[in-house]
């Protein structure tokens, strides 16, 4: 306890040493602690369901058609139910809007339909009354809604007597029997490729799976795709094992059902495993690279204790003639180390909130937990550990050295001033610096050029002044095709009339929306097939005015026009990648297409133009088949209307909801965005994971820099007597300055040597987080060592500098 009262007071006897540490410590722990309460929200903290370990995701999957991961129809659901040996019980859910009216504004809502048990399975509560009964999916009783908490507070303002009462949803009215508690969000949303969707349900409905339809969705069909499914496996089945069980009955259907199920697979997953999966890499990588900044803090806060030790040596010396052993020496220097690793590990609790504070900022909004993420026990606890962790680390070294000191040497070396400190330890942590930064450098350069790739990508269409508004215009309002086409063309119509408009279109899912929709097809004159072996592709309703708003270059034939309606022919456009998959060198025009799923009757369209190809959901997704078709022939009703001009969105909101109001004063606008936000928000990954790892690189290059310019200083004060005795004996300044800097070259060159051997192990655990550049490409590993070499003796010049200028007889004559 006394070696640590006089740690803390040597911290005030020398306060410029110990600022520079103290915030050295607190950004390298602060950032650390950071990271990790990203990684246990993410990760380590117990999964938000019960019976977690036994949830899994059911997926149909089509290889051919590129799928690996679609949802399940009613039939094969009820078939999977009835024949597995693997799961308790299986669990439907989907997402879709629902229009909220009342007093207040209309406003659109997310919803999941879900079976009645789902919400208890996944061991939701309530603040204020229940979840769904059983029967309430019967059709008398099918009436009920769950609010979110966050809906609860928004909409209602927390009150609790709006238990009971009654609110009007898409023009039917709904009983509120519940408010979920805060930390329940309900089961996830992903998207096609696997990844979390960024989507929350704002309610919840019951919804049996008997049902025929849902709005203007015919759910009987097996081709009809629409469940995500939950599986709560029996105890002691492995995912593995029902996996195997689910792919057999797969096999079966497709045998039995080979117009429809033929080539579709099933395939089980963890819940736990999906839903973590598109940011376990990335979390885990940050926190190996705040780490390696840690270590270089640690690195120059020895180097700091070091140097300070050569002025110590006397007092050391004394102390050891007066009877303090090396235990006792190690015990207080190391004391002093831990007093400055506690006042560094205060200070980082408030670097810590802060980090996480611009986590959250930062962060996609589909990253799974992210809003978890807080300066919780856990996070405490790990800064203790780093805390006690890094006084070690930095005060060990510098303790040995400062023990090992021989009293009679030192207090005859004392009278001559000599500093003698043990150059090569710190040389060594230099190198271990250079080693840490070059590794660093090269993994966010490899970063850095990928998503610089990634920006030069092209949607296929301009992005500039685009501004989106989306709509779910309500069965109960707009049952008929009729009705939904005269809602569109008015609305369009008055847009078209502003002034601030050059062009407006309308499409059902909206490239980057987050939404896709596959189709399969087939070709006429070409074998037809069935199952997975038809053909498939992305399927869009648009209006005339769609590719011209968006100016998607028309490659052959027409564009669609206010004739195609419902009563003309059916027509379709298709991308280039579709005309050069199913025709080759033919010319694709007044080819047709059957869009109708067997075992429906084929409906033929005529494709009537090509269009150039478009990316959908993220700029690095391949080319894939696009089958458009006329809005006014496919009626949607869930669109959204895009308009070309030269207005922000936040000014152009206003302006179309009044439009929106002139058609019907009961229709909300759901989402307004302008495009370039909708693909920035597609890259917010790609971008935080590049930030943070340059920003980390930048701060171990610092770090370094200072370390190497530190030690080179020292060196040079340390042999100021040496250096003169050589310009004594005839060296110029010249040479002794290149013997300076060819030290401190080497020392740099032996790190970064060792840190591209680091950098190519770390470059293949990034590899699939890259775009368009290889894991060891040439430029990124020659331009970091290479610039960090030139850093090191940029930095070295002042001391270079300063061994020029000394005077040969006043340095003998200081001796």
């Amino acid at each position: 306890m006394n070696d640590l009262r006089w740690g803390f007071r040597s911290l005030r006897q020398t306060p410029a040493v110990a600022t520079v540490i103290v915030a050295t410590l607190a950004l390298g722990i602060g950032a650390n602690a950071a990271i990790f309460s990203l990684l246990d929200a993410v990760l380590l903290r117990g999964f938000p369901y019960a019976n977690a370990s036994r949830l899994a995701l059911v997926w149909m999957t089509n290889p051919q058609g590129g799928l690996q991961q679609d949802a399940l129809s009613s039939p094969d659901l009820r078939d999977l139910l009835a024949r597995n040996h693997s799961f308790q019980t299986l669990l439907h859910y989907g997402f879709g809007y629902v229009n909220l009216t009342g007093a207040r504004q209309p406003e659109a809502l997310l919803c999941a339909w879900v079976a009645p048990e789902l919400l208890r399975v996944l061991g939701a509560r309530t603040v204020a009354g229940r979840l769904f009964l059983d029967d309430e999916t019967q059709a008398d009783r099918e009436n009920a809604v769950v609010l979110s908490h966050a809906l609860w507070r928004s909409r209602f303002g927390g009150d609790p007597a709006v238990v009971g009462t009654s609110i009007t949803l898409n023009q039917r009215a709904y009983t509120v029997v519940g408010v979920a508690a805060p930390e329940f969000s309900g089961p996830p949303g992903f998207d096609m490729d696997g990844s979390v969707a960024n989507q929350k349900a704002e309610l919840w409905m019951p919804f049996n799976l008997a049902r025929r339809s849902l709005a203007t969705i015919d759910l009987t069909g097996r081709a009809t795709r629409w469940a995500q499914v939950i599986a709560l496996l029996r105890p002691g089945v492995s995912v593995e094992a029902a996996g195997r069980d689910a792919e057999e009955i797969a096999s079966t259907l497709a045998a039995e059902h080979p117009e429809s199920n033929k080539g579709w697979g099933m395939r089980v997953r963890s819940l736990e495993e999906q839903t973590t999966a598109g940011v376990r890499t990335a979390v885990w990588l940050l926190l190996a690279a705040v780490g390696g900044v840690l270590l270089l803090a640690c690195a120059n806060v020895a180097i700091i204790l070091l140097a300070r030790a050569s002025a110590r040596t006397a007092e050391m010396a004394i102390r050891s003639a007066l009877g303090a052993g090396r235990g006792a020496l190690i015990r207080q220097l190391l004391a002093e180390g831990l007093a400055y690793a506690v006042v560094g590990g205060v200070a980082s609790i408030g670097v810590a909130y802060a980090g996480v504070r611009v986590l959250k900022a930062m962060a996609p909004g589909n990253a799974p937990r992210m809003a978890e993420a807080s300066v919780n026990p856990a996070v405490l606890l790990f800064t203790l550990a780093l805390v006690v962790g890094t006084a070690i680390l930095f005060g060990l070294v510098p303790a040995l050295r400062a023990s090992r000191t021989n009293a009679a040497d030192a207090l005859r070396a004392s009278g001559r001033g000599s500093t003698s400190v043990g150059r090569r330890w710190l040389e060594a942590f230099v190198a271990l610096e250079f080693a840490l930064t070059c590794a660093l450098l090269a993994g966010s350069g490899l970063l850095l050029r990928s998503y610089v790739e990634l920006n030069r990508v092209r949607p296929g269409f301009d992005a500039n002044n685009l501004v989106s508004g989306d709509y779910y215009l309500p069965y109960f309002s707009y049952g008929k095709p009729e009705q939904r086409v005269v809602f569109q063309k008015k609305l369009m119509d008055g847009l078209q009339g502003l002034a601030a408009v050059e062009s407006v279109g309308l499409i059902d899912w909206l490239p980057f929306g987050g939404y896709e929709s596959r189709q399969s097809f087939e070709v006429e004159g070409q074998a037809p097939a069935s199952g997975a072996d038809r053909p498939s592709a992305n399927l869009r309703a648009v209006s005339p005015g769609y590719f011209a708003t968006l100016r998607i270059p028309l490659r052959a034939g027409r564009l669609f026009t206010d004739r195609d309606q419902t009563d003309a022919k059916l027509v379709a456009i298709i991308n280039e990648t579709l005309a050069r998959r199913r025709f080759g060198s033919l010319d694709p025009i007044g080819r047709r297409l059957n869009l109708a799923e067997p075992p429906a009757p084929a409906v033929w369209r005529e494709v009537v133009g090509v269009v150039g190809n478009v990316k959908h959901i993220r700029l690095h997704e391949s080319d894939f088949p696009d089958i458009y078709v006329p809005a006014y022939q496919q009626s949607p009703d869930l669109f959204t209307v895009v308009v070309r001009t030269p207005l922000e969105s936040k000014t152009f909101g206003p302006m179309l909801r009044r439009a929106t109001a002139g058609v019907d004063p009961d229709q909300p606008v759901n989402e307004i965005h302008s495009m370039d936000s909708l693909i920035a928000a597609s890259m917010a990954s790609e971008r935080l994971r590049t930030a943070l790892l340059a920003a980390f690189a930048l701060g171990a290059l610092l770090l370094a820099l200072a370390g190497a310019g530190g030690v080179t200083w020292f060196a040079v004060i340390s042999q100021t007597r040496e250096m003169g005795l050589r310009m004594a004996l005839g060296a110029t300044p010249a040479e002794t300055a290149r013997l300076v800097l060819r030290r401190a070259l080497a020392v740099a060159s032996v790190g970064v040597a060792a840190g591209l051997c680091a950098s190519f192990a770390a470059a293949r655990a990034i590899g699939s987080l890259l775009y368009a550049v290889s894991p060891f490409d040439p430029a990124t590993f020659a331009i970091a060592p290479l610039a960090l070499l030139a850093a090191a003796v940029a930095v070295s010049a002042i001391p270079a500098w300063r061994a020029m200028r000394i005077e040969p007889m006043e340095a003998l004559r200081s001796e």
